[in-house]
């Protein structure tokens, strides 16, 4: 019998998932276990756009608002639905961490 609650083990794991799997595409390691902490300035997803595409030079947005945006606009563009997608202030502002890490969890499976 477990001590913890049902749904925080499957946040743990879907945590674990999604960071093992960003790992993995960027060939290296987040800077924090956290993963708000790790992508809210967008720039490892940023970093993600231009592994995935192959592209070695765009515009770099200074916002990390606007960063997650594109981010969001690519992971639709790749035939991701927009019910799959997590929005900016999900992660921006903290405001649904759930969301942000089904999303990776969910993605890591494709």
């Amino acid at each position: 019998m477990s001590l913890m609650p049902e749904s925080t083990l499957g946040n743990m794991k879907q945590h674990y998932l999604a960071k093992s799997w960003l790992e993995s595409i960027l060939q290296h390691e987040l800077p924090s276990e956290d993963l708000y902490t790790s992508l809210k300035d967008g720039i490892y997803l940023y970093e993600i756009i231009h592994l995935i595409q192959n592209i070695q030079q765009t515009i770099f947005h200074e916002l990390p608002e606007d960063r997650i945006k594109e981010f969001l606009k690519c992971a639709k563009a790749f035939g991701l639905q927009s019910s799959d997608l997590f929005s900016v202030n999900d992660l921006l502002n903290r405001e649904n961490m759930n969301n942000v890490r089904f999303f990776f969890f969910v993605t890591c499976a494709l």
